[in-house]
């Protein structure tokens, strides 16, 4: 063969390149390369002054280096590497490669790292090590710098798993010299590999010598010389010719003597000097061996054995595998050691072992530690030292005190007894036997009071939970008489109340007074009552006291204290500050009533941690913290509102904050109108009631269920306070909301409050406003109006988590409502439970709880349904299509109108939890729910079914019932797939809403029977509450309307009162963007505008057509609205106020057929000149579509724009 030709025999052995393997690539590259005279080539790039001949050389040189570089590179490599610049020169090739597999560049260096860390054991010793000698060239390669001790850990560590490898691990190491050279562990392990692929024995494979193991890793390795074809090899050392079993066949043992061997047998690897005590430098006397290869401890003597030990038969085999021992028993060991008794278990008693030996795995086992240092050793568990050694001839030794006798320890209970009953622990320090069971001496005379942890569970409002305690009697009387005194304690807000008593018989009807004083200042009542057992509180007046309010009284169990821990320790912190100031002052002890009613002041002022360094006072009024300025000044601009007091004090608007307050320090200047000199325009307020002291014009109010008791303003210093309603229609238009949203406020008497549902109001700084679910009971919605966000804080709030459903009033109906979805899904079969495995993606869950209610907001059902956390889901792996289609108003306007024409019945059904009837098609696995009893720790849930929240589970549900609905007939129409007909039997149409069904037909119950046998449903009969609008079907006409969301809307954002107009637009007025100050005073008021235009853009969509041009134009202005779009907004609140009736009719008695309407103005966009469509159909006179949107280029006629918008209803209408 031709030295230049390429030789593919040779050329095979050289990897393919394929990104990873580069260090191994290029050093076999390079062998093979400089073998053809080829590498300079690479190296070198040619000289621009070289002669014609020596170029063409050099080319064609080249040109054949480049051929065997590129047959040894992957597809994907070849075309990184190959450009028009290196298929021409070598030494470009050459070079493209180590700059993109070699270079120093993060990406090469992170590649090389990532590899060396996923580089794991799998069972395969010899493929572990090739990879290993790949990677660090590799890392050498991309010059990545590991320190060689940090290599060779990382090598074994990856070992140490493998229980056949362990031994020889941990043994290496221990070995410092080698374990700086992580190639040497390298070759330790190629030899361990080598040895135990050419060992027949099974034995053989397992067992190791330990002196083997502790030899210098640069000693000459011995060479071993198999037997084989009937011939003994004569450079075999292993065993003599006689001794042969390939020519003496009959010598072998056979498989039953090798299950015997297998029997119960312990594996030495002692060195072959120790064991015969040949030439040991290593002292043998009062010494033991913590050996690394034994499996078991060993002692050749009975002296170890202090409480004897069991009678076995087992065979030993050593590290020679010529001489086996036999051990006669096994027992629990005792040494003495360095002072201490040190108490091994499974010891084997061989009599004809040398030298007594300690199992170091048997001490891993038993979480023992040893540390090495020169040429000593220490054994630790948990940081306290047990024993120490000496390491002589690479053994480790350790010198054991052997008593002549052992005290026969007997029944651990008797030494328990003898020593005065000390603790286990004690015990077990002693080396003594654990005592059995518990000791009743002990336990009836050790007896003492246990912890008493925090048991209250919180309280979130005033008067949830009331603590009280009676103190005295005092000595000596205070100067008013009095001896004791009741301590009244809030645990919401930590307010403390003291009332002074002259005889114990009083603290009833003080308790009373106080309790009628704080329910009527909070408009609450008293749940719970904790107390003591005490006369004063058990008896039979607190008992028919707690029967007519309605309040639990718990008592404190006797000799216990810590039980009404609130009130215990208010007594000891008013009475510890009282004794203070009286010291302090020097003052008569008779002075005690006075100091103590001072202390309870001062304590309800200061800050308290549990309170987050708040004040009780502040917590209970809610009260923000004041950090003015000391030299701000002392005045404020304010306009006059009217006068107090017999003309004596003057009411004050303060233009700061908006505040109404009451004073008479006052100097007017009635040349100058702040309002009006500085530009603002201030919302006017509709109120009914007269004008309290202190109250409060900030933009948004909220119900306050938590005032202060125990000071000496009035209720009325706590409300809000608003101006007089404007009169006139004309003060109506112009001045309602002028500048801002802020709508009226209506406060109810004191005897209007004390015979309904109202709470009292506070008011509080602007907050950003979230939209407000429809579904609220009516008992809760306060009568009179509220701004943006204002709510009532009830009983019945629905819980956001499992844990609030438990901790709230609706306990036990929330529990049903768990208890319900978890048998559902239990007789649906939605999931399967599995044993959780590490390499299972699990998708979390939670609990989602609602009050259903109706379109008169009264409770249907308390529902809790479970919901997969589907942004935990990852696409191609637990979901892949998620798409599911929603039925069209459009279609169900157009069914119902169809009904009304042809007289078909229209009801409504809804299928219950309907996503678990839907199957799944991915592997999904779940975590386990709250609620659920199953350990989530070692068990997950396999889904057949989905459940709500996964991202596939609408389609799963829609596909299910589409292939229903089409078994039985119904096919889907192509416009609309969630509208399905059937023409036979009986001619039906189905419009499908997730799990709401409308129903259309003159024979339905034969397709609810039908539907019963498949799916749960809940039959709602004619159709009456659907998708949020209420339908009234009557003899003549169906009526749809939303009057029920127009009432919550305008409850959410407080205009219930507000004077009405007649258009949802002001007429003449085009919006525009807003200014930055029209911005910034909006920002200020911190209204979420986006979500108040989303609130009505439902209706304008559903059933109030007269409201699609109002929102269109408010939509434009989502991203950077102003205060005129505010202003827009509340104009459409009062528009919907005055026609929150309106809907849609549909006459029975009508003409079928459809009939449209298309209109469009010419340029009216002030900014754009865009002109505006809109259109309307009626289908047999019933109004099913109507949509105004804004042209999308300008028109430059008035016949384009109408064209426009005629294109836009026929293209409506092709998918109609």
């Amino acid at each position: 063969m031709n030295d230049k030709t390429l030789d593919v025999k040779d050329i095979s052995s050289i990897p393919i390149l394929d990104g990873t393997n580069y260090g191994h690539w290029q050093m076999r590259m390079k062998i093979y390369l400089r073998s053809r005279d080829l590498l300079d080539m690479c190296r070198k790039s040619p000289t621009n002054d070289a002669s014609t001949s020596a170029s063409n050389r050099w080319s064609k040189a080249s040109f054949e280096a480049i051929n065997i570089i590129t047959t040894r590179l992957t597809e994907r490599v070849f075309r990184e590497i190959i450009n028009s610049e290196t298929i021409d020169n070598s030494h470009l090739l050459w070079s493209k490669i180590s700059e993109q597999y070699a270079s120093k560049r993060a990406v090469n260096r992170g590649r090389v790292w990532m590899d060396w860390q996923r580089c794991f054991f799998d069972g395969n010793l010899q493929n572990y090590i090739d990879n290993c000698r790949k990677l660090m060239m590799e890392l050498d390669a991309v010059s990545i710098v590991v320190p060689n001790e940090l290599l060779s850990y990382s090598l074994l560590g990856k070992l140490g798993g493998n229980p056949h490898l362990s031994q020889f691990v941990e043994t290496l190491i221990f070995n410092e010299d080698i374990i700086e050279k992580p190639l040497a562990i390298l070759s330790r392990l190629q030899d361990f590999a080598r040895h135990n692929s050419h060992n027949n024995g099974t034995q053989n494979k397992k067992e190791t010598s330990s002196s083997a193991l502790l030899t210098e890793y640069d000693e000459p390795h011995k060479v071993i010389f198999y037997c084989s074809q009937g011939k003994h090899n004569k450079r075999c050392t292993t065993h003599k010719k006689e001794e042969c079993w390939a020519e003496n066949p009959h010598l072998r043992p056979s498989r039953q003597d090798k299950r015997k061997r297998n029997n119960p047998k312990a594996h030495l690897t002692v060195a072959q000097a120790l064991a015969t005590i040949g030439g040991s430098k290593a002292p043998m006397r009062n010494h033991v061996v913590v050996d690394c290869g034994a499996t078991h401890h060993m002692f050749n003597s009975p002296k170890f054995f202090p409480n004897s030990f069991e009678k076995i038969q087992s065979e030993v085999t050593t590290g020679d595998s010529q001489s086996n021992l036999l051990a006669h028993g096994i027992g629990n060991a005792k040494l003495k050691c360095n002072g201490q008794i040190l108490q091994l278990k499974n010891c084997l008693f061989v009599p004809k072992l040398k030298c007594n030996l300690i199992s170091m795995l048997e001490l891993f086992k038993d979480q023992l530690t040893i540390l090495r240092t020169d040429n000593s050793f220490s054994l630790s568990s948990k940081e306290k030292v047990l024993l120490q050694g000496e390491i002589c001839d690479r053994l480790m030794y350790i010198t054991y005190d052997l008593p002549q006798t052992f005290l026969t320890l007997g029944d651990g209970n008797l030494w328990h007894c003898r020593l005065g009953h000390p603790g286990r622990a004690v015990l077990k320090n002693l080396g003594l036997p654990d005592q059995e069971g518990p000791c009743l001496t002990c336990q009836t005379n050790k007896s003492h009071r246990l912890p008493f942890p925090h048991h209250f569970e919180p309280a979130r409002h005033p008067l949830d939970i009331i603590h009280v305690d009676l103190v005295g009697p005092i000595t000596p009387e205070s100067v008013s008489g009095f001896r004791f005194l009741i301590t009244i304690v809030d645990q919401a807000t930590s307010f403390k109340i003291v009332k002074f008593l002259k005889r114990k018989s009083d603290g009833f009807d003080q308790f009373v007074i106080t309790k009628n004083y704080m329910e009527n200042w909070h408009n609450r009542q008293l749940k719970k009552l904790v107390s003591d057992r005490g006369g004063e509180f058990l008896n039979q007046k607190f008992k028919n006291l707690s029967n007519e309010c309605g309040f639990t009284h718990i008592f404190a169990p006797p000799e216990t204290p810590e039980h009404n821990g609130y009130a215990e320790r208010a007594n000891r912190t008013v009475l510890e500050k009282a004794r203070c100031l009286m010291n302090h002052a020097n003052l008569p002890n008779q002075y005690w009533a006075e100091a103590i009613n001072t202390a309870v002041f001062l304590s309800n002022l200061l800050p308290t941690s549990s309170r987050g360094n708040q004040s009780p006072y502040a917590v209970i009024h809610n009260l923000k913290r004041q950090r003015d300025w000391k030299l701000a000044p002392p005045g404020q601009e304010g306009v006059l509102l009217g006068f107090e007091n017999d003309n004596m004090a003057y009411q004050i608007l303060r233009l700061s904050d908006l505040t109404v307050i009451v004073t008479r320090n006052v100097t007017f200047n009635e040349k100058i109108f702040p309002a009006v000199a500085n530009g603002k325009n201030f919302p006017l307020w509709h109120i009914t009631g007269e004008l309290q002291e202190n109250r409060t014009l900030d933009p948004m109010v909220e119900p306050i269920d938590s005032l202060t008791f125990g000071n000496t303003q009035t209720m009325d210093e706590e409300h809000s306070n608003c101006l007089e309603e404007p009169t006139s229609e004309a003060d109506t238009e112009s001045s309602s909301f002028p500048g801002s949203p802020l709508p009226s406020c209506h406060l109810e008497s004191s005897d209007q409050q004390q015979s309904g549902n109202n709470i009292w109001l506070r008011v509080i700084g602007p907050r950003h406003l979230t939209p407000i679910n429809s579904d609220v009971d009516p008992t809760h919605i306060l009568p009179y109006a509220r701004r943006a966000r204002a709510f009532v804080t009830t009983s019945n709030i629905v819980p956001r988590t499992y844990r609030l459903a438990l901790q709230c009033e609706d306990k036990a109906k929330w529990m049903t409502a768990i208890e319900k979805e978890l048998l559902a899904m239990n007789e649906l079969k939605v999931w399967d439970i599995i044993e959780l495995k590490s390499d299972y993606k699990l998708v979390g869950t939670t609990w989602v709880f609602k009050v259903k209610k109706d379109h008169l907001h009264h409770t249907i059902e308390h529902k809790a349904r479970l919901c997969a956390q589907g942004f935990t889901q990852t696409p191609g792996i637990d979901f892949e299509k998620t798409y599911a289609p929603t039925g069209r108003l459009n279609s169900l306007r157009s069914l119902i109108a169809h009904s009304c024409v042809d007289g078909l019945d229209f009801h409504q059904i809804d299928v219950k939890s309907a996503f678990l009837n839907a199957p799944l098609t991915e592997t999904v696995y779940l975590s386990v729910p709250q609620g659920l009893d199953i350990d989530r720790r070692k068990y997950c849930l396999r889904l057949n079914k989905a459940i709500y929240g996964l991202k596939q589970a609408p389609l799963a549900w829609y596909n299910r019932l589409k292939d229903w609905l089409q078994s039985v007939g119904f096919n889907a129409c192509k416009l609309d797939p969630c509208v399905f007909y059937r023409k036979q039997p009986d001619a039906l149409w189905i419009y499908v809403h997730v799990d709401d069904m409308a129903i259309f037909g003159k024979n339905i119950q034969p397709f609810k029977d039908q539907i019963k046998k498949e799916f749960s449903i809940k039959d709602i009969g004619p159709a009456d509450l659907l998708l949020g609008v209420k339908i009234q079907q009557l003899e003549d006409c169906i009526t749809l309307d939303q009057q029920h969301f127009v009432d919550s809307l305008l409850d959410l954002y407080g205009i219930q009162n507000c004077k009405t107009v007649s258009t949802p637009l002001v007429p003449n007025e085009y919006l525009s963007p807003a200014t930055e100050d029209e911005r910034k005073t909006f920002n200020k008021m911190n209204i979420n505008f986006r979500s108040a235009v989303g609130s009505i853009n439902y209706l304008s969509t559903a059933t109030r057509p007269d409201l699609s041009h109002a929102v269109r134009s408010l939509s434009q202005y989502l991203e950077n609205p102003g205060i005129r779009h505010w202003k827009a907004f509340l104009h459409v609140l009062k528009y919907l106020r005055g026609t929150q009736e309106l809907g849609l009719h549909y006459d029975r008695q009508c003409n079928p057929g459809l009939i449209t309407f298309t209109d469009a103005d010419w340029g009216n966009c002030q900014l754009t000149r865009c002109s505006t469509s809109g259109y309307l159909a009626q289908l047999h006179g019933c109004l099913v579509l109507w949509k105004t949107r804004k042209q999308p280029s300008v028109s430059i006629s008035t016949a384009e724009a109408e064209y426009k918008s005629l294109c836009d209803l026929t293209s409506e209408l092709l998918w109609f």
